[in-house]
């Protein structure tokens, strides 16, 4: 299971969050996060891309009802249906749309940090 944690590389601990210009934007780090699963996040973007559960299924290697469920799960999560399921293209309710460039930028920024991770440490102790 991942969890996304809101992390702000340029915080300065010397400030609070309401000594700050741009409070209004930074996130509490003392506000209670919802958990939020990625598979779920990327499984949404790719039927958001594809428009249809079969197609989605084969690019995330999961049987339709698989992809359906994580979007239910989701959508359970948020408290908001993110896709319309009344038409035989899927296709993304006003919130879906809303949602669908924070996700995606959610995703590239968690690729980004897993890939630092896997990278070779920049760091070197000298004794």
């Amino acid at each position: 299971m991942s969890l996304i944690v809101a992390i702000n590389p340029d915080h300065d601990r010397t400030q609070s969050p309401t000594d700050r210009t741009d409070s209004a934007n930074y996130p509490n780090p003392a506000e209670p996060l919802r958990p939020l699963r990625l598979d779920l996040v990327q499984t949404f973007v790719v039927v958001a891309e594809e428009h249809c559960l079969a197609r989605a299924a084969t690019r995330l290697y999961l049987s339709p009802s698989g992809v359906s469920r994580r979007i239910r799960v989701l959508e359970s999560q948020l408290g908001r249906a993110l896709v319309d399921r009344r038409t035989r293209a899927l296709a993304l309710t006003p919130t879906g749309a809303l949602i669908l460039p924070h996700a995606i930028s959610l995703l590239a920024s968690a690729r980004r940090a897993f890939a630092q991770l896997d990278s070779p440490s920049p760091l070197r102790v000298v004794m």
